[in-house]
Order: C-alpha cells, then sequence, then structure tokens
C-alpha cells in the first residue's frame, strides 16, 4: 500500500465497520465497510440441472434469428468453404465453455456437422486491452481437446498487423477490429450475461467493440 494512502487510513477510524465478503479470483475477501455501506447482491438462482441440454435447447431456438444452421444455408459458399471465427473471453471472465455441457463442445459439434471444416474455424481470445492468455488457462478455459484441436489466438490491440481499419467516427477517431473476425465468413461471439457496476449486460458484444 502506498505511504500517502496508509497515512490517510490511520486517521479514520473504523472500529464500527463492518466485514462483508467479496469475491476475488477463486478467493474471497472479507473487506471492512463503514457501517452505512450498502451492499447490492444478485437473488440465488438455481444452477441448470442439464447445462448441455438447455445450450441445445437455446441453439435450436434462437431469440430473434434463424438457427446456426439456416444461417449457414444462407451464405453464397458451401459450408466446406466457409471461414468461421469465434470471439472468446479470456481468463478474466468464468464462462462455463469447456466440458461436455459446455458452449464451446457444443457449438463446435454443431458448426462442423453443417459441414464446417475443423482447420477453418479459428477461436479468438478477445481480450480487449487484457495480456494475451497462457497456455494453461486456454486449456482451463476451453478445455484441452479444444486447444489441442483448433486454432486458437489471442487479440493483441497494440499489433496493428492484426488489424482492420473499418473507418472513422463523426469525432474522427479511427476504428479499428480484429481482422481475422472481421473478414471470417461466419463470427460467432458464445457468452453469457452477468451483472455489472454499470447499466446493461457487459458481455457477448462488447467482445466486438473497436479498439
Amino acid at each position: 500500500m502506498k505511504p500517502d494512502m496508509k497515512r490517510a487510513l490511520k486517521k479514520i477510524d473504523v472500529k464500527d465497520w463492518k466485514k462483508i465478503s467479496v469475491e476475488f479470483g477463486r478467493d474471497v475477501l472479507a473487506v471492512s465497510v463503514p457501517p452505512t455501506c450498502v451492499e447490492l447482491s444478485m437473488k440465488e438462482v438455481p444452477a441448470l440441472s442439464d447445462p448441455g441440454a438447455a445450450l441445445e435447447k437455446a441453439f435450436a431456438n434462437p431469440i430473434g434469428s434463424p438457427t446456426l444452421e439456416e444461417i449457414i444455408r444462407t451464405k453464397d459458399k458451401s459450408a466446406e468453404q466457409l471461414s468461421v471465427a469465434i470471439a472468446v473471453s479470456d481468463i478474466t471472465r468464468p464462462v462455463p465453455y469447456q466440458g461436455e455441457g459446455g458452449i464451446l463442445p457444443l457449438l463446435l459439434r454443431r458448426l462442423e456437422s453443417s459441414g464446417i471444416k475443423k482447420e477453418n474455424i479459428k477461436i479468438i481470445v478477445a481480450t480487449g486491452m487484457h495480456r494475451a492468455s497462457t497456455p494453461d488457462e486456454k486449456v482451463e478455459m476451453y478445455g484441452k481437446e479444444v486447444v489441442e484441436q483448433y486454432t486458437i489466438t489471442d487479440h493483441d490491440c497494440e499489433n496493428n498487423g492484426l488489424l482492420e481499419s473499418i473507418g472513422t467516427t463523426k469525432r474522427g477517431t479511427h476504428v479499428y477490429v480484429n481482422r481475422d473476425f472481421y473478414f471470417a465468413d461466419l463470427r460467432s461471439l458464445p457468452d453469457w450475461l452477468r451483472a455489472t457496476f454499470s447499466p446493461g449486460s457487459p458481455e457477448a458484444g462488447s467482445q466486438y467493440v473497436p479498439d
């Protein structure tokens, strides 16, 4: 802790402060807060008894969209010629990608059963401005089988070679997006919605926010 912060804290009477639990990575921290502090939380929601079945149902009955198979059939190329880019979150977001009932295996099976070639599928870790993910983190997030069988790359917002300019905003700000994702014939952003300190739901679409 910085010296000036330590000095400031010494002047604060914390004897009546209360402890609250804050999730931090895989741990839980006990944090002291003023007695008037209001703790915001979400109501308890039971876990899905069969996540795989729920995901299959969602894939078969998308909201406001054709099914994945129908979208593939509308393309002007045969399925085996299509390139696919899948943007996924990094280790900072506990999205249930891996496992038999995970998002990625189900999505990949549906793509390949529709005729998409495995070698034409690229998984892009949508790091935003985070550091690149490590090999161990990729295995933890996406599963060993997916890591071994598919091309997985990390987005790098500072590597101009990975970016495509798509114009400027009204204020003249240059807009760049990930080139592999932008030029893919089929783009997917499988993610989740979560509570956040700012209004709205930050995942899914935010994976494609331009740099």
